[in-house]
């Protein structure tokens, strides 16, 4: 019997279990492989806790399954959105959560492409955010579809070189490594030198005119001036419009647990009187994480403004989250604007593994692709679902402590 799909149905909810309940058998495996199991399982619920379908909006999620007779064999989900295309507004999906038994037995390995195709069937005009990088098995196979796959900036504040230094986990797995990160910590060596590459990075760049900021509630109105003021400059962006964000980033954010309290701080930054531009930051204390062990770690899910602002953004968004104190701030960016605004206020750039896959239909809008792709503006907001809301097990969102000055 061949491999269907088909939509996620109530029916389908014990054959789902019984998938996970087999990839949970190969956890180890899939870490060592894959650098951890934690998208290697399908959601057992039909209705997504997330997005599901509201009347009037283009915003929702959809479940499907990749089916044998009453066996489940893989799933992903497609994640409907508007884009802004260099002025005009349209729909596309995120494929997102592709997950194949394949991973764990070869004689499925066909049911990845078979789900692809699937999707690409089903809406053509597709997007694939974060994949771990662009040299993992999920974006070889989109570039042998004919997709266009890159690579986000991965850009990084240090507020405090001496706890960096210590608790970056990955570096220090090399002995000779950690030593030598210690003897820059205990000198003195690591603060000099992360704050005359920032210093020397920030002096090239002029400060912007006085701003203010205020932390909000809730995206409101001044969030659609922000959108219709800026999204002309980008040859793609989502949608960010205040009915979208706020279905996006509710606030509190629920998903986390009521006792975990907000996790997501909105800062709305204005000049002259007027809404220049926002950002999404969120802080999280990381417990034994692979890459920044037990470091109290910011991180600027979002942002959004015409390129003029962005530096006054960034400056914002900094400002706040090293008032929170914590050690280091990243990001991710593609849009060549936003790039050169992190640089400028101070920020360095390290190897990412955040990727940009676009389907054929979906980079066909965008020719000449190579002219429109610095102008893409895609953060870490446009992917799968709240950033780091599968890893409440090695990290915990904080409450702010910062009001508005």
């Amino acid at each position: 019997m061949g491999v269907r799909i088909v939509p996620f149905e109530e029916s389908h909810i014990p054959a789902v279990r019984a998938f996970n309940a087999r990839i949970s058998q190969h956890v180890e495996e899939l870490e060592e492989r894959f650098g951890g199991a934690a998208h290697s399982r399908l959601p057992e619920s039909v209705r997504p806790s997330w997005l599901p379908p509201v009347e009037g909006s283009n915003l929702r999620e959809e479940r499907f399954l990749a089916v044998e007779g009453d066996d489940v064999r893989g799933g992903y989900t497609l994640k409907h959105q508007e884009f802004g295309y260099r002025g005009s507004v349209d729909t596309m999906a995120g494929w997102h959560e592709p997950v194949s038994e394949g991973i764990i037995d070869k004689k499925y390995a066909t049911v990845g492409l078979l789900m692809l195709r699937a999707a690409m069937q089903q809406e053509p005009h597709l997007v694939c955010t974060a994949m771990g990088g662009i040299e993992t098995p999920l974006p070889r196979l989109l570039q042998a579809m004919r997709w266009h796959v890159s690579l986000a900036a991965f850009q990084f504040y240090v507020h405090q070189p001496y706890r960096l230094s210590r608790g970056l986990r990955h570096l220090r797995q090399n002995p000779l490594k950690a030593l030598a990160l210690d003897a820059a910590a205990f000198t003195g060596v690591a603060w000099a030198g992360m704050r005359a590459a920032q210093a020397s990075r920030t002096l090239r760049r002029p400060r912007g005119p006085a701003t203010r900021w205020t932390i909000e509630p809730r995206f409101g109105p001044w969030t659609d001036e922000v959108w219709e003021s800026a999204q002309p400059h980008y040859s793609l962006a989502a949608v960010r419009t205040a009915d979208v964000m706020n279905r996006l980033f509710p606030n509190p954010d629920e998903r986390f647990g009521h006792d975990l309290g907000p996790c997501y701080v909105i800062l709305r930054v204005q000049s002259g009187g007027a809404t220049v531009g926002w950002a999404l930051v969120m802080r999280l204390q990381m417990r034994d994480d692979s890459h920044f062990g037990n470091l109290h770690v910011g991180s600027i899910v979002d942002c959004f403004a015409a390129p003029d602002d962005a530096p006054a953004v960034v400056a914002t968004a900094t400002e706040y989250l090293e008032a929170e104190g914590v050690h280091l701030t990243y990001t991710n960016q593609f849009s060549s604007a936003w790039k050169e605004a992190f640089k400028g206020g101070g920020y360095l750039s390290g190897p990412s593994n955040y990727g940009l896959a676009l389907s054929p239909a979906s980079a066909g809008r965008l020719d000449p692709l190579e002219e429109n792709l610095p102008s893409i503006h895609i953060t870490r907001s446009d992917g799968e679902g709240p950033v780091h809301r599968r890893t409440l097990v090695t990290a915990t969102p904080l409450r702010p402590t910062v009001t508005t000055p």
